[in-house]
């Protein structure tokens, strides 16, 4: 499901953010993305083929990051403030976290 440009719903954001290494790469965008630097913008991503066909692909079809696939590259998509208000609030109660993950 294509969602760039559009309002993005919890489902597909949580979906988004299920897995720890897709967190892990939004987590960069937001630390270490130089602002505006036309020569390099975003972030290199890792070369595997996990990150290739399975989480870029869903972090870009849901419009949360923009995948420059020639350059290797990600910058944040349209959609990439509602990911990072989820993280931050991950970050937040992360006690919380915790605890449900050994429920779990």
């Amino acid at each position: 499901m294509d969602t760039t440009n559009s309002e993005i719903d919890l489902d597909e954001i949580l979906v988004a953010l299920c897995d720890n290494q897709r967190r892990k790469l939004l987590s960069s965008l937001i630390t270490d993305s130089p602002p505006n630097d036309a020569m390099n913008p975003g972030i290199q991503v890792e070369n595997s083929i996990i990150m290739h066909h399975t989480h870029l692909p869903k972090l870009a079809d849901c419009g949360v990051i923009d995948w420059n696939r020639k350059r290797n590259r990600v910058t944040k998509g349209p959609n990439f403030e509602v990911a990072e208000e989820v993280l931050k609030f991950l970050a937040n109660n992360e006690e919380m976290v915790q605890r449900i993950e050994v429920e779990v």
